[in-house]
Formats: C-alpha cells, sequence, structure tokens
C-alpha cells in the first residue's frame, strides 16, 4: 500500500509507506543526535563553570554547522569600521564614529599596528525606548596595518563622525637607486 506525499514545490506523489517510514525515522535520528550533542555541550559548560574549569566540546559535524550558522553575524561586526587606502608613501585610515566626541577618542600607532578607543556617551533623552540598537559605551579596535608605518609621523583629524589618519610609511630596508 502506498501513502501520497504532499510537497508543496511539486505535484502529488505516491510513495511506498515503508520508504515513508523510513524517512521520518531518518529525520528523528538526526535530530535526536543534534539535540543530544547540545544537551551534553550544555551539561559539560554548566558543569565546567560551576567547578571554575575549562572544558572542549567536540559536536558532531552538522550540529556544529548548525550552531555557526545561528552564531553567524553575532559577532562578525568590528567596531569602528574602517577603511585602509595604500598610497605612495603613506596609508589613509578613515573609520566611522558615530556620536562620537573628539574629546573621548585616543589613537595609538606602532610600526605594524593601529588602535582606536573611545567611548560613546548614551545622551539622556526623554521617554521610553521602545528600540535601542544604537552602540553606546566604550571601544577598542586594533588593525594590524599592511606595511612599516613611522608612528611619529601621523596626523589625525575628527570631523562629522568620521577619523581620518595619514600614516607615513617608514623608510626602513628601502632600496636606494645607485646613481
Amino acid at each position: 500500500m502506498a501513502t501520497q506525499h504532499k510537497d508543496p514545490t511539486t505535484e502529488t506523489k505516491d510513495v511506498p509507506e515503508a520508504e515513508a517510514k523510513k524517512a521520518k525515522s531518518g529525520v528523528k535520528e538526526t535530530a535526536a543526535k543534534t539535540s543530544e550533542a547540545l544537551g551534553t555541550a550544555a551539561e559539560a559548560a554548566t558543569s565546567g563553570a560551576q567547578a571554575g574549569a575549562q572544558h572542549v566540546v567536540s559536536l558532531p559535524g552538522q550540529a556544529w554547522g548548525q550552531m555557526a550558522r545561528l552564531m553567524e553575524g553575532l559577532f562578525s561586526q568590528a567596531f569602528p569600521p574602517v577603511d585602509i587606502i595604500d598610497r605612495d608613501n603613506e596609508l589613509r585610515v578613515y573609520a566611522e564614529i558615530p556620536r562620537a566626541h573628539k574629546e573621548d577618542l585616543s589613537v595609538t600607532v606602532s610600526d605594524t599596528s593601529l588602535t582606536i578607543k573611545g567611548v560613546i556617551r548614551q545622551e539622556t533623552v526623554e521617554g521610553d525606548y521602545i528600540r535601542q540598537e544604537l552602540r553606546y559605551g566604550p571601544f577598542s579596535r586594533t588593525v594590524g596595518l599592511p606595511v612599516e608605518v613611522n608612528p611619529s609621523a601621523g596626523k589625525a583629524k575628527f570631523q562629522d563622525d568620521c577619523l581620518e589618519l595619514t600614516l607615513t610609511k617608514s623608510t626602513k630596508g628601502v632600496t636606494l637607486k645607485i646613481e
């Protein structure tokens, strides 16, 4: 005896009852394994936190992929976002820092990295928030530079919520043309 299986993307198909049961059991088995793996991970994390120890939990590939997709986007946006442009003798760095004040920002440059730190203060508002998505509080971002720069020769300007840095490339290791 055949069971009718309705697939919304195609027309109605006749599927043997044995095949339908096998497919259902395969889905249930995968769901049970995923649930078990996630439960084991949660238990290990809880017991590790209670004991003050760190545990590494191994998840099956399918569960790991599902968890990775769920977590995607949570940590994907670094703040502040930056553009780094390589010019002949300098690097230009642009960082968008909306609602920040110049006096709340600091920039540290080393030979091969750049750190931007600051605080975005939350202004007092009248009324109740219905939705609050803007970023407030302290932040710090360190970015590796593609070439060495001379930290003492840099310039910084903050205007219209944009930090603009001009970093002079280092002359260390430059090959000189022999005349």
